[in-house]
């Protein structure tokens, strides 16, 4: 089985240094939950071993969250980080 490696860069900086690299930043909004802060809206969860991302959408207090994971979709041999049955596990190595 061929195993690919995808980075994925944990940055506090705007700037992207890499097109080749996705980006978790920090900076978000925490505790303001309105269709505004959408991008908030993932988490890392631990999976078997390794870790997974998850789109968790809470718009208010009392809803109750319906997670859903992050997998891989492939378009015309392009791949993009979509919602997904599929788990995308990430494992984190260290820099």
């Amino acid at each position: 089985m061929l195993a690919m490696l995808h980075l994925i860069r944990f940055s506090t900086s705007s700037e992207s240094n890499s097109e080749l690299a996705w980006f978790v930043k920090t900076g978000g909004i925490k505790g303001d939950l309105g269709p505004q802060t959408t991008i908030n809206w993932f988490r890392i969860e631990k999976f078997y071993g390794d870790y997974k991302l998850v789109f968790c959408p809470s718009v208010c207090k009392f809803c109750k969250v319906l997670c859903i994971d992050v997998g891989i979709f492939v378009n015309g041999g392009v791949w993009h980080l979509a919602l997904s049955d599929v788990t995308f596990n990430v494992t984190f190595l260290k820099g």
